[in-house]
């Protein structure tokens, strides 16, 4: 799969265009959200369903490999390598929440065919300007991300307010795994409950070195669109995965109060005042 994103990410930029425009799945660069977000990346974003990748390759208006059958193979079993990691992961992550929910909850989510997990390969070339961002600072609106990357240094995390620390990328083999929005989530059926957020979804960002390009690949473990969400808050309604992932694309990538606030309930008025 390194070797694929590798040789697609070496091509000219006339090429790499062919693969898109990103709306949503294909090539993208620099402009990483639809309220202004700007960084130093280029990407190209892919659904995970085996299907769906097959008919991407195939798409005569998106060009993305000249050898699709080693393009379509690399990425179908990475994405289900990876998929049974974070599986892995996730049922550890039951098992810590004290056995209270049947076994597999969450892996059941994101092993239906509705799935809406993607994975998104991402190449930040090297910059002269100093601590360049890459990739503004976010959370992962999805269950979880499993991000693996080429060694190079620039992704940072911040556990508080203005302070960024750098991730180690060493050893190149490891995972970082990143807690996502949904994941303060615990779920009922299909239907996930919002807790007291047990697990809490951490700012990160990318910044650009000079040294070398730093090449990544996240995989998102994410639930069908309809999968339910129910605040156990008064303050919130209960909405959906596909209702979420549409208001944080209607946010700034930092500002995740304004995703939440889409489903604010409003405050009945105050009763008149008699005269």
């Amino acid at each position: 799969m390194e070797e694929e994103a590798h040789k697609f990410f070496s091509k000219p930029v006339s090429e790499k265009q062919r693969a898109g425009p990103a709306n949503p799945y294909g090539y993208g660069c620099k402009n990483i959200g639809l309220k202004g977000d700007v960084g130093e990346v280029e990407y190209l974003l892919l659904q995970t369903n085996p299907h769906f990748i097959t008919s991407l390759l195939h798409n005569s208006n998106k060009y993305i490999s000249q050898d699709t059958n080693n393009f379509r193979c690399a990425v179908i079993g990475y994405v289900e390598a990876v998929r049974e990691l974070a599986c892995e992961v996730l049922d550890l992550i039951g098992e810590g929440l004290g056995g209270a929910y049947p076994p597999s909850l969450f892996t059941r989510l994101i092993r239906e065919v509705e799935s809406d997990c993607v994975l998104r390969l991402n190449h930040y070339p090297p910059s002269d300007a100093c601590n360049k961002i890459g990739f503004g600072e976010h959370t992962d609106p999805q269950m979880l991300t499993l991000l693996r990357s080429n060694g190079v240094e620039g992704l940072q995390i911040s556990l508080e307010e203005g302070v960024w620390v750098p991730v180690n990328p060493h050893p190149e083999s490891a995972f970082c795994v990143n807690v996502g929005d949904v994941l303060k989530v615990k779920h009922v059926t299909r239907y996930p409950v919002m807790t007291d957020e047990r697990f809490v979804s951490v700012k990160h960002r990318v910044v650009v070195k000079s040294y070398k390009a730093r090449t990544s690949m996240a995989y998102f473990a994410a639930p069908p669109l309809d999968a339910k969400i129910t605040s156990q808050s008064p303050i919130y309604r209960s909405f959906t995965w596909g209702e979420y992932k549409k208001a944080t694309y209607t946010c700034r990538l930092g500002d995740v109060t304004a995703r939440l606030n889409h489903f604010k309930i409003m405050p009945p008025p105050p009763p008149l005042q008699e005269d």
